[in-house]
């Protein structure tokens, strides 16, 4: 069982049909570092880059690391 998921986190993965058991606790940490308001700007990044015809999916995964 991995971690929990905070709150916002928590709200931020369901909003995407993402199961909590797919997590690691690698990813749990990370999305729990993140503040309401930074996941807020995270989905906006989201999509942007998903409304981009001109990127592959291995390029979008790119332009956020």
């Amino acid at each position: 069982m991995t971690k929990p998921l905070n709150k916002d986190a928590k709200d931020h993965i369901e909003k995407r049909h993402i199961p909590e058991s797919k997590l690691t606790d690698a990813v749990v940490d990370a999305l729990n570092a993140f503040s309401k308001d930074e996941l807020k700007r995270v989905d906006e990044l989201g999509d942007a880059l998903m409304k981009d015809g001109q990127l592959d999916p291995n390029e979008k995964i790119s332009a956020v690391h």
